[in-house]
C-alpha cells in the first residue's frame, strides 16, 4: 500500500499548535511515532519545504517560536495569524489528530522514554505545558518520585513512573486485548473490577497475551483472598451422562432427562432455548468462549427470547416429545461443526426455563442447561431447581394436583433487563 507522505515540519507546526514553547528532538521523536500509530496510512518524510523556518529559531537544540512571535502575530504570507498559519504548515491530517491528542498519553511515554527525570533537569527537559501536565499525572498517582544515590556524596531526587502510571500505558498500549479480555470476563461473569488490582500485580513487561488469561486471573483471586466472579453468579457443574448398549443414555442418565425435561405442576411449561436468547448481560457463548463456566440463573430476559423466537414450548409430564427436539437440534448443530473439520470444539448449549404462576402473573425460572459435544451430554442443573424435583409418585401426584407447590414457585422472579 502506497502511504501518503507527511513532512517533519508539519509535526513541528503541530507541536507548536499544542502550545510546546519549546520543542526537543524527544517531542518530535514521540509525536512522530504517536502519529503514526494512530494513522498507519501515512509516513513521515525527513524533507522539508521549509515554510516553518521563518517562524522558530533553533537554540540548545530546541526549537521554539522566534523573538517577537505569538500566536495572534499578523502573517504577512497568509494574511492572518501565525496560529492560522501554522494550521496550513500542518495540514488538515495533522489538525485532524490535534483534535483528539492525549497529552497525557504523551506525558506517560515521555517520562518513560527517559526512564526517570531528575528534578533538576525537568526544565530543561519539559516545556511549560509538559510541566503542567506532570502536575496532573501527579494528582493521578501515575508518577513518583524518589531520591536516586549516585555516589557517597551525592543525592539526586528523580522522577519516574508509578506501578500506577505503567498500568495506564499498558492499557493504552493493548486497548485492543484489554476490551477483547474485558469482553471474556463478562461472558464468564467475572467481577471486570477486579482487573486493575490484577494487573497491578503482574509482570507488564512479559508479553500481553501471556499476561491477560483466565488462569492468571484465578490464581490472583486465590493469592489475595478476592472473589472472582460479579453478585449473583455461581459456577455451572455439568454432569456428563453416560450411555448404556441399548440406549444413548443408562438408567441415571433417563432418570436426569426426565428431571431436566418433565412437567410436574399443572399449568407449568417448560421452554427449550439457546442460553443467548434468555440469560441478561453479556451472551454467555461468543466466538472467544465457546463453554459455559459461570453464570446468574436468575439474571434473565425474557422479552429477549420471546423477541429472538427460537424456542420451543413443552407442557407434558412425558419428556419424550421434549427430547427428541433438543436431540434433533443439538445432531444438526453439532455435525454442521463436525463437517467443517471442528469435532473437538462442535459444542452446542440450549436452556430449559420453566414457566409458572404466581399472584396471577406469569413468572420464569431456568430448570438448567444442557450441553452436548461429539461424545454425548452433559446436564448442569440450577441448584434451586434441584432442590424440589419430585423424588417419588407420591411427590408427583402431590405436585399435579396443586396440592404442593414448592416456595422456589412462590417467588416474583425478574423477568427482563433493566
Amino acid at each position: 500500500m502506497v502511504k501518503t507522505k507527511l513532512g517533519m515540519e508539519q509535526i513541528i507546526a503541530g507541536a507548536l499548535l499544542l502550545n510546546f514553547d519549546s520543542i526537543s528532538s524527544v517531542d518530535i521523536k514521540l509525536l512522530s511515532e504517536d502519529f503514526l500509530r494512530k494513522n498507519p496510512d501515512y509516513s513521515l518524510d525527513a524533507e522539508n519545504p521549509g515554510y516553518i523556518n521563518n517562524y522558530i529559531k533553533t537554540e540548545d537544540g530546541k526549537r521554539s517560536l522566534k523573538d517577537g512571535l505569538h500566536m495572534s502575530s499578523y502573517i504577512p504570507e497568509n494574511k492572518s495569524n501565525l496560529q492560522k498559519r501554522l494550521g496550513q504548515i500542518a495540514g488538515a491530517r495533522i489538525r485532524k489528530y490535534l483534535e483528539t491528542f492525549d497529552m497525557e498519553e504523551f506525558m506517560l511515554r515521555k517520562i518513560e522514554f527517559y526512564s526517570r527525570i531528575r528534578v533538576d533537569d525537568i526544565d530543561n527537559i519539559l516545556c511549560k505545558k509538559q510541566q503542567e501536565e506532570l502536575k496532573k499525572l501527579d494528582d493521578k498517582r501515575y508518577i513518583t518520585s524518589y531520591w536516586e544515590e549516585e555516589c557517597i556524596h551525592d543525592d539526586s531526587k528523580v522522577i519516574a513512573l508509578s506501578e500506577y502510571g505503567k498500568l495506564r500505558l499498558f492499557k493504552i498500549n493493548n486497548s485492543n486485548e484489554i476490551d477483547r479480555f474485558i469482553e471474556v470476563l463478562k461472558t464468564l461473569r467475572y467481577d471486570i473490577d477486579l482487573l486493575d488490582d490484577f494487573l497491578l500485580k503482574q509482570d507488564l513487561d512479559m508479553p500481553v497475551l501471556s499476561i491477560l488469561n483466565i488462569e492468571n486471573l484465578e490464581s490472583f483471586c486465590h493469592t489475595y483472598d478476592r472473589a472472582s466472579l460479579v453478585s449473583g453468579a455461581s459456577m455451572v457443574c455439568f454432569e456428563r451422562l453416560e450411555s448404556s448398549k441399548e440406549s444413548i443414555f443408562d438408567e441415571n442418565g433417563k432418570q436426569v432427562i426426565q428431571d431436566m425435561l418433565s412437567v410436574w405442576d399443572d399449568g407449568h411449561s417448560i421452554y427449550v432455548c439457546h442460553p443467548n436468547h434468555i440469560f441478561d448481560g453479556s451472551k454467555p457463548i461468543t466466538k472467544d468462549v465457546r463453554n459455559i463456566k459461570h453464570i446468574n440463573w436468575d439474571d434473565i430476559d425474557i422479552e429477549k427470547m420471546f423477541k429472538v423466537n427460537d424456542y420451543k414450548i413443552f407442557v407434558s409430564s412425558d419428556c419424550t416429545e421434549a427430547f427428541k427436539y433438543i436431540h434433533s437440534r443439538f445432531g444438526h448443530e453439532i455435525m454442521q461443526e463436525v463437517k467443517k473439520g471442528n469435532k473437538a470444539s462442535a459444542v452446542s448449549y440450549l436452556t430449559i426455563v420453566e414457566k409458572y404462576r404466581f399472584d396471577y402473573e406469569d413468572y420464569y425460572l431456568v430448570r438448567g442447561i444442557i450441553k452436548a459435544d461429539y461424545n454425548g451430554y452433559s446436564i448442569a442443573f440450577n441448584p434451586e431447581y434441584k432442590k424440589v424435583i419430585p423424588k417419588s409418585v407420591w411427590d408427583k401426584s402431590l405436585r399435579f394436583s396443586g396440592n404442593e407447590v414448592p416456595q422456589v414457585y412462590c417467588l416474583k422472579r425478574k423477568k427482563q433487563g433493566n
